[in-house]
């Protein structure tokens, strides 16, 4: 903004919008912000960086941030899984990053007594949003500076730079890099929080290979020196503070009568204590939350390893209890560098495949170029041995530039069966030129997809493919389930069972391998959620030595979850989910397994 001119001439993007909604593997981008949200251009910039009190955060992958930034910058990116929760406010994201205490302390003051005579000014910047397109990370943050600025009070004015650092990379009067000394009041390269650095880059193109170094770099394996530090254990019941009081759920919990309750899996009888009390659906509810609060913790032990090049204050968090899996005890050495290297691969560039369970793509006998090769893959293997025999890939929604490699994986798994649990509207509907899984032939690996059936079912549909190569055909089933929504849970557990029954019977009747793959939107949420329910059925239903006992008080939810996220990232993706699993498991015990056995 030019010297002299009036706060009228900033330029604001209308129309408000909420955050509560908002999840990171959401489409990413959101074209409007709240009007009270400025957008700055260059001549703008120049006269807000003379302004007293402003802080300037950079929501960039912390390996970008290192390399050239806005002077006087401070690393702010944090993981999306904290940053999406209402709860993560702003003095814990300061917490969790590196920023000289003066300006901490100066915003944590202004946040509890405002007694500022001006707002403070924040600057927030990415890569290159704009006012029609602006990143999930840029987005959320602003909104939880806005949050504070409520019952006419102001205590930010928020700003975010048009078309981010792009828009200022070139100009040396605003910018210092790794050779550039830093400011006084800005942290340096070294002293940077290893967590800062978790959000990744988004989707490169290929040719970029994107922090393709980083394979050169040995990624830190999980250390099992924890300190003992209480408030750091995860089993301290530290979990279970959360204010769940503007939460709400509408449990379907079966009735149950004192003889049931009585036959319930150990695990399971929580469900049946005090069932008269007022408070009954909160204490279920703050029991199941205390467990999902411990994967998530235990998740973000892993991931915090996997993405920091090198942490040697790194601590994770001490969980060993005998019903949680202790990241300080796991021997994994956790790494994701191929799905940041190829981000154009991925349909969201925060869900990526651990290395060590990914499944990979099996190199072709006669490669058209020697150099056109990779065998990138976003999907996983998933498997508990001590809870079911089922093994599983799973996936994301193939995009069509990953068509080919979704068939490839299928050929080399000698897959039959593909569960899908989003639903498949029509290409020209989407802009797309085909569904996956419509009749098409893929040159490079000569494979071929035939359609030879359609039976719609009450809750789903089935696609009967056949799968030719070379002179082999194989025989698939596609299983369409038509109602669970993204983040959400299924509104009756019928279509689920019968959904599950389906795969089990087809697979019975043809002989087919029992290897399924799985795959929603992202291949985490409602992929993680039909996995946990289908190897927790199948340990009920297939009862062997040496397996966990489905009727003891191992809590088999909570396992089956928590070992699937050493596998795959985000698997029941939140807790609306994860407290489906339990009804869904809890009302089919009542209705199928004690009430067949009474009788």
């Amino acid at each position: 903004m030019p010297q002299g001119s009036d706060k009228s001439q900033w330029i604001s993007v209308c129309k408000p919008t909420g955050i509560a909604s908002i999840s990171p593997t959401n489409k990413l981008h959101f074209e409007d912000l709240p009007k009270d949200i400025h957008r700055v251009d260059l001549d703008q910039l120049e006269t807000l960086l003379k302004e007293e009190f402003l802080i300037i955060f950079d929501t960039r992958p912390f390996n970008t941030f290192s390399v050239s930034r806005i002077k006087g910058a401070i690393n702010m990116c944090v993981p999306t899984t904290l940053l999406k929760r209402s709860s993560f406010n702003i003095p814990q994201i300061l917490n969790s990053i590196s920023i000289p205490s003066d300006l901490k302390d100066l915003t944590l003051l202004k946040i509890t007594t405002n007694n500022l005579d001006a707002p403070m000014k924040v600057l927030v910047y990415d890569t290159d949003s704009c006012d029609n397109h602006t990143s999930f990370l840029l987005y959320t943050t602003c909104m939880k500076f806005r949050q504070y600025n409520q019952n006419g009070s102001k205590v930010f004015d928020i700003y975010f730079l048009d078309n981010g650092f792009t828009s200022v990379s070139k100009l040396a009067n605003f910018v210092e890099n790794n050779s550039s000394t830093s400011s006084s009041s800005s942290p340096t390269v070294k002293q940077l929080s290893c967590l800062s650095g978790f959000q990744l880059p988004s989707c490169t193109p290929s040719n970029q290979k994107f922090l393709s170094n980083i394979k050169k770099n040995n990624l830190p394996k999980l250390s099992i020196n924890t300190t003992n530090d209480p408030s750091n254990d995860l089993d301290n019941g530290s979990d279970c503070n959360d204010n769940l009081d503007s939460y709400h759920y509408n449990f379907r919990i079966p009735d149950i009568s004192q003889h049931e309750s009585e036959k319930l899996p150990g695990w399971l009888k929580f469900f049946a204590a005090n069932r008269t009390s007022p408070n009954y659906n909160i204490e279920i509810l703050k029991t199941i939350n205390c467990n999902f609060n411990k994967i998530e913790k235990s998740e973000q032990a892993r991931l915090k390893t996997a993405i920091s090049n090198h942490c040697p204050d790194n601590h994770v968090p001490n969980i060993c209890s005998p019903s949680a899996l202790c990241p300080g005890c796991d021997n994994t050495y956790y790494k994701i560098p191929k799905g940041i290297e190829y981000g154009f691969k991925n349909r969201y560039n925060n869900i990526w495949p651990y290395e060590h369970s990914r499944v990979k793509l099996i190199k072709s006998p006669n490669p058209l170029k020697l150099d056109d090769y990779d065998d990138y893959f976003n999907a996983n293997y998933i498997n508990f041995s001590k809870i079911s025999n089922l093994k599983y890939i799973a996936t994301q929604n193939p995009l069509q530039a990953t068509y080919e490699d979704f068939w490839k994986t299928i050929w080399s798994n000698s897959i039959n069966v593909i569960i899908c649990l989003n639903v498949q509207l029509p290409a020209n509907m989407v802009g797309q030129e085909r569904k996956y899984f419509d009749d098409q032939v893929f040159k490079r690996s000569g494979i071929k997809i035939i359609n030879n059936e359609f039976i719609e079912q009450d809750f789903f549909n089935v696609r009967k493919l056949t799968l030719a190569k070379d002179d082999k055909t194989r025989p698939i089933y596609h299983l369409e389930y038509k109602d669970w929504p993204d983040f959400g849970v299924p509104s009756s557990f019928e279509s689920v069972t019968k959904l599950i029954d389906y795969k089990k019977k087809i697979i019975e009747a043809e002989n087919l391998n029992e290897q399924a793959l799985v795959h929603c939107l992202a291949g985490c949420g409602r992929t993680g959620c039909f996995i946990t329910l289908d190897m927790v059925l199948d340990c009920f239903n297939n009862i062997k030595s040496g397996n966990l006992d489905p009727w003891g008080d191992k809590d088999l939810v909570y396992k089956a979850v928590q070992y699937q996220r050493t596998q795959r990232i985000s698997m029941v993706q939140n807790l609306d989910q994860f407290i489906f699993c339990y009804e869904f498991i809890l009302n089919y015990v009542v209705r199928n397994l004690i009430s067949s056995r009474n009788a």
